[in-house]
């Protein structure tokens, strides 16, 4: 394969697995959005704009990124994929947070497994048997780097289904509108570019406002989303 032919075929993968038509299992989570929308707390395309910046400045660049990262170099060991998933289990005080990225892991090596992607039935497997818990920051890393994704189109895809997903939750709940939508997705873009173009740090976050919508949605009598 010629290198214009390779950077090609690369570019129509990032497409493909970035597409919201991949079966990732994503659209049933909120991030805590639903109920914060609910209450009042979040509201118009200026709040949604925010609680999305908050989060990927303040969690996915700092934390899952570190992960899907660390995934990625290490996507052949899966003992040590393990191990990742457990830190993550450990970072995330918010029981519905933990289950919707446990939830959206395996969907997405369900996916990958059907598919064939190298390590992904060996590691769902692993996942369903209880020896790892199958995060998705953790799954992305295995699934994308076994696809012939290089680490920065890796995170690009990640990062895209991390924006995308609560602003399509944002869309079904009535709270935003569809061009309203594709227009925060551009706005957010040079942030996460941004971001992308710095080494990942050690792993942190702070979004309390999540976290605790997050906590609460599970008592709301009305829920489209799983959190």
């Amino acid at each position: 394969m010629t290198p214009d032919a390779a950077e090609a075929a690369s570019l129509l993968a990032v497409a493909q697995l970035a597409d919201s038509a991949f079966p990732s299992g994503g659209f049933a989570f909120s991030q805590g959005l639903e109920t914060l929308l609910a209450e009042g707390r979040v509201a118009g395309e200026a709040g949604i704009a925010a609680f999305l910046r908050r989060q990927m400045a303040m969690r996915w660049l700092p934390l899952d990124r570190w992960f899907l990262c660390a995934a990625h170099r290490q996507r052949q060991d899966h003992a040590a994929l393990a191990a990742l998933d457990r830190e993550l289990e450990a970072m995330t005080p918010a029981a519905g947070l933990r289950a919707g990225s446990a939830r959206n892991g395996l969907a997405l090596l369900t996916s990958h497994a059907r598919l064939a992607t190298e390590g992904a039935a060996a590691y769902r497997l692993a996942v369903m048997e209880g020896r790892a818990l199958g995060h998705l920051p953790v799954v992305q890393g295995l699934v994308l780097g076994n696809r012939g994704l290089a680490l920065l189109p890796a995170q690009t895809v990640a990062a895209h289904a991390a924006l995308i997903g609560p602003i399509t939750a944002a869309v079904r709940l009535g709270a935003l509108g569809t061009l309203a939508g594709q227009r925060l997705l551009a706005e957010l873009q040079p942030l996460v570019a941004e971001g992308l173009a710095q080494p990942p740090e050690e792993p942190w976050s702070f979004t309390p406002l999540a976290e605790i919508a997050a906590m609460r949605h599970e008592t709301q009598d009305l829920r489209l989303f799983s959190t």
